[in-house]
């Protein structure tokens, strides 16, 4: 559920704020977890390394997931913002 902005809400600068900063830290998150993608050589077998593959793929969707729905919700209400200065 995306937060709606109302009188008695949390303060429309804060919500984007922080939900910006909550975007920017998955980003983050998952440019890292790309970073730290399996190797080969870091397991003994081939089908090791191709279940770490597809473990380690599903996690970078997943966390991609969360990102697209913190992300969405910010630009919620970035949009509910311009709105109301019109």
């Amino acid at each position: 559920m995306k937060p709606i902005i109302n009188i008695n809400g949390t303060h429309p600068d804060d919500l984007a704020s922080t939900y910006g900063m909550a975007t920017d830290a998955l980003r983050t998150a998952i440019r890292l977890l790309c970073d730290i993608a399996p190797h080969p050589r870091d397991y003994p077998t081939v089908q090791e390394w191709s279940a770490s593959n597809l473990d380690h793929a599903r996690l970078v969707v997943a966390l991609a997931g969360v990102r697209d729905k913190v992300e969405a919700a910010e630009v919620h209400i970035h949009d509910q913002i311009l709105d109301g200065k019109k």
